[in-house]
């Protein structure tokens, strides 16, 4: 699910290009729920000059609530395990970027 999440992440604005788009992953039906509720959360996270946070817990559980999420445990433990391989791998590039004098 990270390769998925980081492919959108990085071209999901360029998908109209159809060599790009023939790339791009499918998604499994069984990922939907998990892929659409980090995309939908995503903008709730902290973002500051040089490093991004971590989508807020309580937006998660609202989330969860809102859509109706039955298994709300696995539902938390897998997008937070997806958030937190996000986090780590967007603060290192803007560290990297940071480092090489590139202004984010």
């Amino acid at each position: 699910m990270t390769e998925v999440i980081g492919f959108y992440t990085e071209f999901g604005g360029y998908l109209n290009i159809p060599a790009l788009s023939a790339k791009a992953p499918m998604i499994p039906a069984y990922l939907l729920p998990y892929t659409s509720g980090f995309f939908t959360l995503s903008p709730d996270r902290k973002i500051n000059s040089n490093s991004i946070g971590h989508i807020p817990f309580r937006s998660i559980v609202a989330y969860m609530d809102w859509i109706g999420i039955d298994d709300q445990e696995r539902f938390l433990e897998i997008i937070r395990s997806v958030d937190d391989e996000y986090v780590r791998k967007q603060n290192k590039k803007a560290e990297q970027q940071s480092k090489a004098g590139v202004k984010l």
